[in-house]
C-alpha cells in the first residue's frame, strides 16, 4: 500500500518536479553505494596489512630489534616520510616494517645501508645477509619502497643531497662508528625529522646483566651526550633500547611570541621553519634560531 501511495504522488508531480525527484533519489542511491564501498575498501585494506604483519612476524629477521620494529612502522604512518634512511640492515627487520608502512603510505622510499659483510656487529645467522635481506623484502612485497645500498655509512654519504624524514642508526654501535653515522647524517635531517638509534640501553638492566656485555659498546654513551646536550630525547627501555631523538637543540619551538615580545626564556623568536639545507645546518647549529 505505501508503494501504490508513492507512485500515485509521483503520477501526479509536474514533470519538472519528476525530474528533481527522479535525481534526487539516484544521488542518495550513488552516494550510498559510495560509501559502502569505502566500507569495503577501508576493510579490504585493514585484512590486507593484518596479514602482512602476520607474514612479517613468520620471517627469519634474527634481529634484537623485537616489537620495536612496529614503532618504525608507526612512525613512518605517522610522519608521511619522503625520504628514510636506515644505517645497518642485517636481515631486514627494520627496513621491512619501514617498507609496510611506506607501502601503505602510498610514497616514500627507504635507502637501506649496510655493507652486508663482517662488521663485528652482526645480528645472528649469516654474515652477509644480503640474500636473506632480499628474500625478506620480496616476501612481503615491498621491493619498490626499498633501495639497497650495499655501501658503509661513509661510502653512502659521499655526494648524499637528499632531506631525510626519518634516520635509523642500528649499524657500527662503537662510540666513533655511532658518533660518525650521526654527524654523516644528522645534517640532512629535517627540522621536524626523527633519528632513531637501537641498543641504547645496552647499558641498563636487565640487559647489562645478561651475556651481552661489551667493552667497544659505545651507543648509550653517545646518545646520551646528545641528551646532555640539549637534544630532546625519548628512549624506550625495551628490545636493548630504542631512542627517539629530535635533531635540534632544545626542540623546535612550537609556538611564535609577537614580535619583540619577551619570552620566559629569554629571547626566543621562531621565523618559518628552514627549508634549503645550508638554512637547516644554520638553524641546527644556532638551536634552532635563538637571537
Amino acid at each position: 500500500m505505501y508503494v501504490v501511495t508513492k507512485l500515485t504522488r509521483f503520477a501526479r508531480k509536474p514533470l519538472p518536479d519528476k525530474w528533481t525527484a527522479i535525481t534526487a533519489t539516484t544521488g542518495s542511491a550513488v552516494g550510498g553505494l559510495r560509501r559502502r564501498l569505502a566500507k569495503a575498501n577501508t576493510l579490504k585494506n585493514r585484512i590486507r596489512r593484518s596479514f602482512a604483519h602476520a607474514r612479517a612476524e613468520n620471517l627469519e629477521f634474527n634481529s634484537g630489534l623485537g616489537d620495536s620494529a612496529e614503532l618504525l612502522y608507526a612512525l613512518t604512518r605517522s610522519i608521511k616520510p619522503t625520504t628514510c634512511v636506515e644505517i645497518g640492515s642485517a636481515c631486514g627487520k627494520s627496513a621491512c616494517y619501514i617498507g609496510m608502512a611506506l607501502k601503505e603510505n602510498g610514497f616514500g622510499r627507504l635507502f637501506a645501508i649496510d655493507p652486508h659483510s663482517p662488521t663485528g656487529w652482526n645480528d645472528p645467522g649469516p654474515v652477509d645477509s644480503l640474500e636473506a635481506f632480499r628474500a625478506n623484502v620480496a616476501a612481503l612485497g615491498v621491493d619498490e619502497q626499498i633501495m639497497i645500498v650495499r655501501s658503509t655509512s661513509q661510502q653512502a654519504a659521499q655526494g648524499w643531497d637528499r632531506q631525510i624524514d626519518l634516520l635509523f642508526i642500528d649499524g657500527d654501535h662503537t662510540y666513533e662508528g655511532v658518533k660518525r653515522d650521526w654527524e654523516l647524517f644528522n645534517p640532512h635531517v629535517r627540522p621536524f625529522g626523527i633519528v632513531v638509534f637501537h641498543d641504547t640501553a645496552w647499558e641498563l638492566p636487565p640487559f647489562c646483566d645478561r651475556d651481552y656485555a661489551r667493552a667497544d659498546m659505545g651507543v648509550p654513551r653517545f646518545v646520551d651526550e646528545l641528551r646532555r646536550q640539549g637534544y630532546p630525547v625519548l628512549t624506550i627501555n625495551k628490545d636493548f633500547g630504542f631512542t627517539l631523538v629530535q635533531t635540534v637543540r632544545g626542540g623546535c619551538p612550537l609556538w611564535q611570541p609577537p614580535e619583540g615580545a619577551q619570552t620566559t626564556d629569554g629571547d626566543l623568536r621562531t621565523p618559518s621553519a628552514p627549508q634549503s639545507r645550508e638554512e637547516v645546518r644554520s638553524a641546527k647549529a644556532a638551536g634552532f634560531y635563538r637571537v
